[in-house]
């Protein structure tokens, strides 16, 4: 017997802004979802059920990359194949685009991006575990992987 796995019915909504984002986020039971390769097969497993998906993929600040004297902040929208093609500043001496090349096959990295793999903790992409000090180690100038605000109802929203 061949069970379908399908999530149980949520709400979605395209945040116009980071304000408008934020705002959505502080309704109960609500998650972020750019390109959705971390949340979608938990949601279809049901391992999350949010109420209300609140969709950042469109906010331009959610995929800007700063390189900035002490640090390089990467958008939560910044997809694995943009960093593992070189387009994103690497004070790791290439180690963020050896781990973007190994996270699944080139179809998932055009689509997933650094935020929903940080904040899913996803083990199927490797930055959980590589976000830590293998980077500082590696680099001449601090780095930080994001800015994250924790909203009060503990989703997260990455700029």
């Amino acid at each position: 017997m061949h069970y379908m796995q399908v999530p149980s019915q949520v709400e979605y909504e395209r945040a116009t802004s980071v304000e408008h984002a934020l705002s959505l986020l502080s309704r109960p039971d609500t998650r972020v979802v750019a390109g959705g390769h971390s949340l979608i097969p938990m949601m279809k497993l049901r391992l999350a059920q949010p109420e209300l998906l609140v969709d950042i993929s469109k906010l331009p600040e959610t995929r800007q990359v700063v390189d900035g004297a002490d640090a390089v902040t990467i958008g939560a929208c910044v997809t694995h194949a943009a960093i593992e093609d070189g387009a994103v500043p690497d004070p790791a001496n290439g180690m963020l685009a050896a781990v973007a090349g190994g996270i699944a096959y080139r179809a998932v990295r055009n689509r997933g991006t650094i935020g929903g793999s940080l904040a899913h903790a996803d083990p199927a992409a490797d930055w959980p575990s590589d976000s830590s000090t293998s980077w500082e180690r590696s680099s001449t100038r601090t780095s930080s992987c994001l800015s994250l605000a924790r909203t009060a109802s503990s989703s997260i929203i990455m700029q």
